[in-house]
């Protein structure tokens, strides 16, 4: 059997029909001759992609893999809605993602599940974008959505992901545009924008929470795990530290912390990927004990700070079980907030 995978898969962004393969002049027995060559992977009943990019997908691609190969096996245009369209929107999240596409649908007699689709239709009619080549419900509908049906893990990091990316976003075309045209550059996503677009949903239920969470959500967190750790903190009632503080004359630069707090002059990081000073520059094949090097040299001149009394380190096994991460924190002396007292952000 001689058929160009990698071609076809070219034609349609990673999926390929069995109606293309069948005209390519591969037969039903031949497809599942690639499916166990290990060569095709099956997303859906008549929808495949290559092996190849099925393992470059990761996590997340795989998910917008499955996602498209529904939208493409229904007889019917989808929206894809909630986490799907979270999914879409390239926003990261905690834990799996669903197994089936979640829709958008006010027309449908009320919200109904099968095994590949839940069908949504609480809300107002939502504005859409298509994103490789689906109709997808627009973001800040669908950050509100996130927000008023997802836990707070899921939902503080995917707004936190989208407000952090939106704010580049916006200085990047105030940058390019200059001064004199800055009235043309759309203006950031912010909280106010989400809480707008939760006043015009008006959801029945979980609006409380909701509104909780999109207050929460900061564009300084830097990644999901420090998005899981805000959120683990203020179910354990911890203070909350300032975020992404910046440390000058570190090792000819400078060098910013996932965490601070002022008053007890304690540091601290998630340690989901390494960190290093903007001045150092890692290239792809570089050492790895190098990186590991740089990383220890940085981390030591964080602690010779005058401000940094205390340096403290945490990954994905420890944040995750709740009890677990407040254990740490309580160990490491985080400070708690006092019965009654206001959610604070700072130790300072």
């Amino acid at each position: 059997m001689s058929v160009d995978l990698d071609f076809l898969s070219s034609l349609d962004d990673g999926l390929i029909s069995t109606d293309l393969l069948r005209r390519s002049g591969v037969d039903p027995r031949g497809i599942e001759c690639l499916i166990g060559l290990s060569e095709l992977v099956r997303l859906r009943r008549g929808w495949y992609v290559t092996a190849t990019e099925w393992k470059a997908a990761g996590r997340d691609g795989r998910y917008r893999f499955m996602i498209r190969a529904t939208n493409a096996s229904s007889p019917k245009s989808l929206v894809a809605a909630h986490l799907s369209a979270a999914a879409m929107h390239r926003l990261p999240t905690i834990g799996n993602w669903p197994s089936e596409l979640h829709t958008f649908d006010p027309r449908a007699s009320g919200g109904s599940t099968s095994r590949l689709i839940t069908t949504h239709r609480s809300g107002p009619p939502a504005e859409t974008v298509v994103i490789d080549g689906i109709e997808v419900v627009a973001l800040e509908r669908t950050l509100v959505d996130v927000a008023v049906n997802e836990c707070p893990e899921r939902a503080v990091t995917a707004i936190d992901a989208a407000l952090r990316r939106d704010a580049v976003r916006y200085a990047t075309d105030l940058r390019q545009r200059g001064e004199g045209e800055a009235r043309l550059v759309r203006p950031a996503l912010t909280t106010d924008t989400l809480l707008c677009e939760l006043d015009n949903v008006a959801p029945p239920f979980h609006r409380a929470r909701a509104e909780s969470v999109i207050r929460f959500a900061d564009a300084r967190a830097g990644s999901p795990g420090e998005s899981l750790s805000r959120v683990r903190m203020r179910q354990g009632r911890f203070v909350i530290p300032d975020l992404q503080v910046r440390f000058p004359d570190i090792l000819g630069s400078y060098a910013e912390v996932d965490f601070y707090l002022e008053g007890i002059r304690k540091a601290q990081e998630f340690d989901g990927k390494v960190k290093y000073t903007r001045g150092a520059i890692v290239k792809e094949g570089d050492d790895p004990g190098e990186i590991v090097w740089l990383e220890k040299q940085r981390e030591d001149a964080l602690r010779r700070q005058e401000a940094v009394e205390s340096f403290d380190r945490w990954t994905w096994d420890m944040v995750l079980p709740l009890k677990k991460f407040c254990r740490f924190l309580q160990e490491k002396g985080m400070p708690e907030l006092r019965a009654g007292a206001a959610h604070a952000r700072s130790a300072g």
